[in-house]
Formats: C-alpha cells, structure tokens, sequence
C-alpha cells in the first residue's frame, strides 16, 4: 500500500519545476517530500520519477519501503539534515544519493537493491548493511563515536567500487 502523508507533496514536471499535489496517494512523475512522520512502517511505491527528500525527510518509527523507477535524492542539498529515518530501509531504485550529495540517514538495517547509479549513504550512527545489491559504486559512511560501527552481513557491487568508512569498527 502507498502511504498517506501529513504533509503537502510536491509533483516534480519534467522541466524541472514542481507543484503541490492534493493526492498523496496517487503514484506520479516523481516526489518531492518536505518532512513525514509516520507511525509503525511505511511502504512507498513510485511508479516513475525520481524521489527528493527534503526539510526532515521521511520518518517512519518501524521500517521503511522504497520502491523508485527512479532515484532517490537528497532535495536539501544546502543542509546535512537526515533524509530518512527508520529501523530498516528497503530501497529499490536506479540510485540512492550521489556523489555530489549523500543521502543522510538514521537507520538500523538498509537492504533492497540499486542500479548503476550506486549507493551513497552517511549514516548517523551504526548501520548493518544486509542483503544489498548496487549495479553501480557504493559509499557507505557511519559518524558518531568510535562505538558506532558498520556492519556487513551481505553486499554485492560485482565489478564496482565500494567504499566503507566508520568512527567504529568494520
């Protein structure tokens, strides 16, 4: 199901511009969302166009569930607030971030699958990858002390880049 949001979203046209959207529950040519809080877990489906998280980003208190014809974008490029927050993300998406503009996180677990635009990733704290497959370069990065590690359980980038930074342990 495609959650409904408190909060007005923006339907992004093809030139670039953007315009409220009165229906939050209806799938269009990408979102830009301005801060959601959810209860429980969220599960988003984008049929096509990109996904921008922008203002305090997407919040959910369980899991979330990113499903992006397109990408998924920090839309706040002038601010390092975090873009999601949940104890697991699902992605699926042709990329999550990049290299220009990580998507900031505070996450537990992050899981799905990305296409050739990669996975780029600052996580708050410590973060367990698991079950992650990218098509294209992976950054994954953890901040906060040195007990904030990042973990890897399973992450295919067959053929790509992947870089993994921590304050704590890998």
């Amino acid at each position: 199901a495609v959650a409904a949001f408190a909060v007005p979203i923006q339907r992004i046209l093809a030139d670039g511009t953007s315009q409220a959207h009165p229906d939050s529950s209806t799938v269009f040519d990408g979102l830009l969302l301005q801060g959601n809080a959810q209860q429980g877990n969220l599960v988003l489906a984008l049929a096509a166009g990109d996904l921008m998280l922008g203002g305090q980003g997407l919040q959910a208190s369980g899991t979330a569930e990113l499903r992006v014809a397109g990408a998924v974008l920090d839309g706040d490029l002038a601010s390092d607030s975090v873009d999601i927050t949940a104890t697991t993300l699902t992605v699926f998406a042709s990329n999550v971030g990049t290299a220009e503009s990580t998507l900031e996180t505070s996450l537990g677990t992050v899981t799905g699958t990305v296409g050739a635009g990669g996975l780029y990733v600052q996580e708050s704290d410590a973060l367990l990858v698991s079950n992650l497959i990218s098509a294209g370069t992976v950054v994954l990065s953890t901040l906060g002390s040195n007990t904030q590690h990042l973990s890897v359980a399973s992450l295919s980038a067959a053929g790509q880049t992947v870089t993994l930074v921590s304050q704590g342990a890998v």
